[in-house]
């Protein structure tokens, strides 16, 4: 079982420590690889909409400005798609509830 206090899991909903809810980031896997990437939602008027920033958890070194955004002690688990977050079909858009 995957302890998802210490790694990142498929379709998981995060955001950074301390930092408000304006910004959250959806764990996804890579082109049906095993790479995953995070993907930034911002949001605006009930919903969280893409950002286009996105981030490969396996592209960064320790100390690079990129660690701060991938490394998942920086970051709270809110919750996982398909059951307290619901992503449109099109995944640009990503509804609480």
């Amino acid at each position: 079982m995957i302890d998802t206090l210490k790694y990142f899991v498929k379709d998981g909903v995060y955001k950074l420590n301390n930092s408000t809810d304006e910004f959250i980031f959806i764990c996804l896997p890579s082109a049906d690889t095993s790479i995953g990437k995070l993907i930034q939602y911002k949001y605006n008027e009930g919903i969280y909409e893409k950002t286009g920033i996105s981030y490969f958890l396996n592209s960064y070194q320790e100390g690079d400005i990129r660690s701060l955004f991938l490394n998942r002690d920086n970051y709270e688990m809110l919750g996982i798609l398909g059951q307290n977050y619901v992503m449109s079909e099109d995944e640009t858009k990503i509804l609480k509830g």
